[in-house]
């Protein structure tokens, strides 16, 4: 996680010394190449909308928008054209779309994550004084916990994800092992 603060910190000043858009927009896209390249695309998308880095989510949301759109044009002006390379051409458009898509669809996650969390959801009193409310929370708390954790000491978001759902049912199959002993041992009296 270290790593990933460095990057975004050295992002940071490197888009304060640039003058115009183009030459920033330049730089985002060679930056988001470089960390898909090394696998670190995820963390550091993940860290700027988690500490809402507006300085480099507007731009990369911008550039986005930019490139579909892009891929769309080319795409409308590739229908008039007809020759040999057509297949070829139409799979890597394919290919770029779906790159994009696959691109778009985690901002957009993210973005939905995000403002889900900020809205404040109602629970009825009714809810709040059962028994399987609390055990929710209990368990709630203890996976948000648990994975807070995790990322925190290096974990990746995934991985921490596994981990503490792990976690919570390694200890379910415990309780299961301990209700199992018991009922075992009182057949047995």
């Amino acid at each position: 996680m270290e790593n990933i603060k460095n990057i975004v910190k050295l992002a940071l000043e490197d888009i304060e010394r640039l003058d115009n858009a183009e030459d920033k927009n330049e730089y985002i896209e060679e930056l988001l190449n470089l960390l898909y390249d090394e696998g670190k695309l995820d963390d550091f998308l993940k860290y700027i909308y988690d500490n809402d880095i507006k300085e480099l989510v507007e731009p990369i949301e911008t550039l986005m928008k930019e490139k579909s759109k892009k891929v769309e044009e080319h795409e409308e002006d590739n229908e008039d054209e007809v020759d040999e390379d057509e297949e070829f051409r139409e799979l890597k458009l394919q290919e770029r779309r779906i790159e994009v898509n696959i691109k778009q669809a985690g901002f957009r996650e993210e973005i939905m994550r995000m403002e889900n969390q900020v809205e404040d959801y109602k629970v009825s009193e009714e809810t709040k004084n059962s028994e399987i409310f609390e055990f929710a929370k209990t368990r709630t708390e203890t996976l948000i916990y648990t994975f807070k954790e995790l990322i925190n000491n290096g974990c990746t978001y995934d991985n921490a994800l596994a981990v503490a759902k792990d976690i919570l049912d390694g200890y379910d199959n415990l309780t299961k092992i301990k209700l199992g002993a018991v009922q075992s041992s009182q057949n047995n009296i």
